[in-house]
């Protein structure tokens, strides 16, 4: 019963609609950082079990085999003891939302009337459970599907309902929350069934109507967001012609779409930056009464309770804005080692291969974490397909309520960098395995995931040496995570900062003009000096921000620690993967902070100039051998 009354505490969280269930990472296109800025004023066997123990074992030092795999290995079934169905035989089923309000209503009603029996009272509240899991299972489901394919209408109206309605899904909620904290029975319902405090309720909700209104309204346009397709976006050519992206491309002959398809692609991506661009204006618009209604003078407050920051915006902003004095160390040791590899030469992978190796390391490294990643071989819980025009770009892991289980959803591109696109989302999905889909900060989310993709790296190198080709991949797959190094603290720390002086905006002033200045200040602040590429609006119109705002400095914080933990890895083989195993058992009854979970493992706090400084001088030693 605990893990559903978190769900229902989740709700009640005054998130956007989109973000209640998905707890995510996405790859963004980031667009290169390493420029001068312009001048400006200044297959072993799986042991297979559910709970396979804290067992520390580093493994053996020695070479692991490569061979060339013919088809995904998928380990004997073991009974995890989960009730964890196939993700192929899960059947979506629409929901009502207006049916589950109307339940809900139905209980809080019986609360206050307090005509029952107590312990009928909560059986009551009981009831609701299944109701609420089959809603949040069916966002999940269709936010998936919709991924999958945005031109197919089913999935986007199912998921548009479902968004659209959750603010008042999550309304529903806290009035109960409110009617029970305001019922004779209060400490009763405490200990019997919420198990915590209810005294926040005790003097009413945050709920009206139009909070709720606002909430939908934000809910709508990150839907239209995420609905745009080639097959519902018109445009319009310089000779007058309008159309959909594939009803111009029917329209010309077949000899010539090749040639025609590049510009009418450009056509297409203009005109959705255009749309998104008065999308986002408003989002920040109706984010900013959001924060009125709820008594807040800066919506960044909410947002930070939502993403588990546990540090200030101002702290927040403190730690971004010191990369400017760190960042041009990390562009150097980076042009200074990767600069000879050209990315269009970049080795492929095919899907076989990246699950199977990835399978071999796991094994490699710990009992546990191998256990895991068969489980989600065995139940199929992933989806793993090149990126096509409709399907949702980059990567993320979210968590199915009913099926106690995570998933991975990843647009792949075939090429070597899959390997770290799937240890990292396998470092969240190890975390939401073991913790049920409960997280702690985003911060530390982001640590296991950038955390396990450093240690996979660490790992790979005996893997793949022993030939040019093996070699050359796996240098490519060195150059990709010492380039997100720089790029995500130089990327995710400008939006960061922008999403920060966007927000401390007067809503009059959220102007198209305004926030372009917004972006070279952003890039003077973090980066100190303008960058080009970074000052676009289509380096700021990126998921994160539109769905998921405060969210891209977890990037940067999380980085630095993950690095700090494949140092210890690369000094002693064993000892990053104890510290990440140590990390993974959380005691979410009592809750520590970001920097206390990461002292817990010993892992040094990445807040504050200092810390970035440090991680540089150890990476510059592990990568050339020379103090820095």
């Amino acid at each position: 019963m605990k893990r559903l009354l978190a769900l229902f505490l989740v709700l009640v969280m005054l998130v956007s609609a989109t973000s209640i269930l998905t707890a995510c990472q996405r790859r963004d296109d980031t667009p290169p950082v390493v420029e001068q800025p312009t001048p400006d004023h200044e297959t072993p066997e799986n042991p297979g079990t559910e709970d396979p123990g804290n067992t520390e074992d580093p493994g053996t030092p020695g070479k692991l085999e490569k061979p060339n795999w013919s088809t995904i290995i998928v380990p004997d079934y073991q009974d995890y003891g989960r009730d964890t169905v196939d993700f192929s035989d899960l059947v979506y089923e629409e929901v009502d939302a207006e049916q589950l309000v109307a339940d809900f209503e139905e209980v809080i009603a019986a609360i206050k009337a307090n005509e029952i029996p107590f312990e009928d009272q909560v059986a009551l509240i009981v009831s609701l459970e299944d109701g609420y899991l089959a809603y949040s299972t069916a966002y999940t489901l269709a936010s998936i599907n919709n991924g999958r394919d945005s031109s197919n209408q089913f999935w986007l109206e199912q998921y548009t309902y479902i968004t659209t309605n959750s603010a008042s899904v999550s309304r529903a909620i806290e009035d109960m929350y409110v009617a029970c904290a305001q019922s004779v029975h209060k400490e009763s319902f405490e200990t019997e069934y919420f198990g915590d405090s209810l005294d926040e309720y005790v003097d009413g909700g945050s709920y009206t109507d139009e909070l709720v209104a606002l909430l939908e309204r934000e809910s709508e346009l990150i839907a239209q967001y995420n609905g745009f397709s080639t097959t519902n976006v018109v445009i319009t050519l310089d000779d007058g012609t309008q159309g959909t992206v594939e009803e111009l491309l029917a329209s010309i002959p077949a000899h010539q779409q090749n040639s025609y398809r590049i510009i009418y692609m450009q056509y297409y991506m203009a005109e959705v930056t255009k749309l998104s661009k008065a999308l986002y204006i408003e989002l920040i618009k109706i984010r900013m009464q959001i924060a009125e209604e709820l008594g807040e003078e800066n919506y960044a407050t909410i947002a930070y309770e939502d993403r588990g920051h546990d540090y200030t915006p101002e702290q927040g902003l403190e730690f971004v804005s010191g990369v400017k004095y760190i960042y041009q160390y990390y562009v150097d040791l980076y042009n200074n080692h990767f600069t000879n590899l050209r990315t269009e030469l970049k080795p492929l992978a095919n899907k076989v291969e990246v699950f199977n190796d990835l399978y071999v390391l796991l094994g490699d490294m710990d009992p546990e974490l191998q256990a895991i990643y068969s489980y989600m071989l065995q139940h199929g819980l992933y989806d793993y397909e090149k990126e096509t025009d409709n399907r949702e770009i980059g990567a993320y892991t979210t968590y199915i309520n009913s099926n106690n289980s995570p998933f991975i959803f990843i647009s792949a591109t075939g090429k070597v960098d899959d390997y770290v696109t799937l240890s990292h989302e396998f470092g969240h999905f190890a975390d939401m395995y073991i913790n049920d889909g409960l997280g702690g900060s985003l911060d530390l989310s982001e640590v296991y995931s950038q955390a396990l993709s450093f240690l996979m790296l660490v790992r790979m190198e005996d893997m793949f040496t022993g030939t040019p080709e093996l070699e050359r991949a796996y240098k490519y797959m060195l150059n990709q995570e010492m380039d997100s190094i720089y790029n995500i603290l130089g990327y995710q720390g400008y939006l960061a900062a922008f999403e920060h002086m966007v927000y401390e905006l007067d809503i009059e002033d959220v102007t198209e003009e305004n926030l372009e200045n917004i972006m070279e200040e952003a890039s003077l602040h973090v980066l100190g000096g303008i960058y080009p590429s970074l000052c676009t609006w289509d380096a700021v119109l990126i998921i994160h921000t539109i769905e998921y705002p405060f969210y891209v400095q977890s990037y940067a914080t999380s980085i630095i620690a993950a690095l700090e933990i494949m140092m210890m890895e690369a000094n002693e083989r064993g000892a990053g993967v104890a510290a990440f195993k140590a990390l993974l058992q959380r005691d979410d009854d009592n809750p520590l902070t970001f920097e206390e979970e990461l002292a817990r493992a010993g892992v040094r706090s990445p807040l504050g100039t200092a810390a970035i400084l440090n991680t540089y001088k150890k990476l510059y030693t592990y990568l050339t051998g020379k103090p820095a």
